[in-house]
């Protein structure tokens, strides 16, 4: 059984007439005639009653026709499909990153992305969080880099979870150590992000489920080294990422894992919830989760 037999069972099914079906596919009623033939020859069952000029289908008929119009159209989804992996080298892809430095996180894999798909035009834009999930809702980016979402808008592919290290100023601590509390580092004011930023939220969120109170000092950018200049200069602590302290380390900053924020950053890739995902952003999260399980995890940094 080949698929163009079933293509011109189902036409002689949907037209009732061999003539009809053989005009649709360009060929002579004779090749249907014969084609059907060797197709109820094969099966053991007659598939189309032949009494009179309408040509009826069979009970076995009526079933081969319904199952026929599934594996078409299965087939036909396939075609499609393939052909836009083909059109994977031809492609483009809009991701956004916030401003507050998780891209940096993404750098590995945006280069294995250019690496294994070279041809593809990827369009990155880099907003603050905010920004980013309304482009995302209004279909301008085909995915964000996200924390992981609250908003029923979006759908989301989990890609690491991080613990939170806090940055305190050397001269605050007399004694080397690797650990420091949240109710220690509310001796100091904090430095954090924009309002509005929902790392400041979980912050907040974990200090109040610990009974701990905090003086938070709002800062408005997004620049992970401009924070870290003022945890340099004494204005107070800060707690970011752990991935995200790996890069550029402060010989005048101590970098301090916080038990009670462990497992609290969820770095996640988000789409609008219900949006066709395009070949290459298929592709990119696949790649994304090929490439964050076989990362290491990262060492605490004393």
């Amino acid at each position: 059984m080949d698929l163009r037999t079933l293509r011109l069972f189902v036409e002689i099914a949907r037209l009732g007439s061999f003539a009809e079906a053989a005009k649709t596919v360009f060929t002579t009623q004779s090749t249907v005639s014969k084609a059907i033939k060797n197709l109820e020859g094969e099966l053991g069952v007659r598939l189309v009653e032949r009494s009179g000029r309408s040509k009826g289908l069979t009970q076995a008929g009526e079933l081969l026709y319904q199952r026929a119009l599934n594996m078409l159209d299965e087939m036909s989804h396939l075609e499609i499909e393939l052909a836009q992996i083909q059109g994977l080298q031809r492609g483009s892809l809009r991701i956004g990153f916030p401003k507050m430095g998780t891209s940096a996180f993404y750098a590995g894999l945006f280069a294995k992305f250019r690496q294994r798909y070279p041809d593809i035009d990827v369009h990155i834009s880099v907003e603050p969080l905010q920004r980013l999930e309304d482009q995302l809702r209004d279909g301008d980016v085909d995915l964000a880099a996200l924390l992981a979402p609250e908003s029923t808008d979006f759908d989301w592919q989990h890609v690491r979870t991080e613990s939170l290290m806090a940055l305190v100023p050397q001269p605050f601590l007399s004694t080397p150590r690797t650990h420091i509390t949240l109710e220690e580092l509310a001796r100091w004011p904090f430095i954090l992000f924009e309002d509005g930023c929902t790392l400041n939220e979980a912050i907040v969120q974990a200090c109040a489920r610990q009974g701990v109170q905090v003086h938070m000092d709002l800062v408005s950018t997004g620049q992970i080294d401009f924070i870290t200049e003022l945890v340099a200069s004494r204005l107070g602590v800060s707690l970011l990422p752990r991935a995200l302290t790996q890069w550029r380390q402060h010989p005048e900053v101590r970098y301090l894992e916080v038990p009670e924020l462990q497992g609290l950053w969820q770095f996640t890739l988000a789409w609008r919830r219900g949006a066709h995902l395009s070949y290459p952003a298929r592709a990119w999260l696949a790649l994304a989760q090929e490439h964050f399980k076989q990362a290491p995890t990262l060492p605490a940094t004393a």
